[in-house]
């Protein structure tokens, strides 16, 4: 008699086709090479209602596989904190982070990850939750897309390569990253603003898409924070035009990154794309209130970081406790 294994995909789908022969459960199990009660458990599990599927079948299969380790119930007040931390955006690697560094929860992220595998499996929506990433394409491969946007230089920009090398450390506070995200059909715009090293944030709406809005906002964006601001570094962007007035006005250095280098203002850009999970593309900030940015503000500042140990920006840029903290006793008490 053979040993018993898992069936395979294949075999599935062979099962599905000799049933359709009106083949004997022996005779399938002789053709596909397993014992006869290999394929009777594998019909009485997975055909219910309808007729075997070997698809879905096989699904169902990986999940019970998947599931097939120690038994670890998220519940109680461990269940609790995860809802609450679920509901304030957080990834399953912060929430596993915040557990450890706040309330001494060990608790790995591929375990909430098969929780939340789980309640989906089980008709549950707590998957939505979850941020969801699209793929960008290259700006360096459409030519087409870079000749219609282009612009005359900056005049009397300065190369992010004469930028001092105590900025790429990040063992300073002071040095930060800007740019513009733009809205829909290019009508309006907000502005951001990046500290490198608690990846604080700045964020507000433009009156208009040009230089002398965008010199404006940067003042009264940086202006509270002056005993902080020593580097900006901004894209190359004709809204930036008037970089010496601002590094003037704030009596900080501002640098340029090299056209078409993304990468070379990383902090930024990650938290644009952050950003983006409240004010997806094509978002029209004409229609957005202030109170409705600085809400994410709010909520990115306020959201712990793999990077900064699971503290947030504010709490390593301000020294503010996280806002969440308390209302977490308040939401699991409740």
């Amino acid at each position: 008699m053979p040993s018993f294994t898992q069936l395979t995909r294949e075999q599935r789908y062979q099962i599905y086709a000799l049933r359709k022969q009106h083949l004997s459960q022996a005779e399938i199990a002789r053709n596909i090479g397993v014992h006869r009660s290999t394929v009777c458990r594998e019909l009485r599990r997975c055909q219910g209602i309808a007729a075997y599927q070997p698809e879905q079948a096989h699904q169902q299969a990986l999940g019970f596989r998947y599931n097939a380790h120690k038994s670890f119930k998220i519940e109680g007040q461990l269940k609790s904190y995860l809802l609450f931390y679920l509901a304030l955006d957080l990834s399953p690697e912060q929430i596993s982070g915040i557990l450890l560094l706040r309330h001494h929860l060990p608790l790995s992220f591929q375990s909430i990850y098969r929780y939340l595998q789980r309640d989906n499996w089980w008709g549950g929506e707590l998957f939505k939750q979850l941020r969801k990433v699209g793929r960008r394409t290259s700006y360096l491969g459409d030519q087409r897309r870079r000749s219609k946007y282009s612009q005359p230089p900056v005049a009397n920009r300065v190369s992010i390569r004469e930028r001092p090398q105590v900025v790429e450390r990040r063992k300073r506070f002071g040095d930060w990253e800007i740019d513009t995200i733009i809205g829909r059909k290019h009508k309006s715009a907000l502005l951001s603003i990046t500290e490198r090293k608690s990846q604080f944030l700045c964020l507000k709406k433009l009156k208009e898409k040009n230089s002398d809005s965008v010199r404006n906002t940067t003042m009264t964006c940086l202006r509270r924070y002056q005993d902080k601001v020593k580097t900006i570094t901004s894209d190359n962007g004709s809204e930036f035009a008037q970089h010496q007035d601002i590094a003037k006005s704030l009596k900080a250095r501002f640098y340029f990154a090299d056209p078409y280098s993304a990468w070379q203002r990383g902090t930024n850009e990650n938290l644009n794309g952050l950003i983006r999970q409240y004010f997806p593309k094509k978002t029209d900030f004409r229609h957005v209130t202030d109170q409705e940015v600085q809400k994410v503000v709010n909520r990115l500042n306020h959201r712990p970081r793999k990077s900064l140990n699971y503290r947030t920006p504010a709490e390593v840029f301000l020294g503010q406790k996280p806002i969440w903290l308390d209302w977490v006793g308040v939401a699991i008490i409740g």
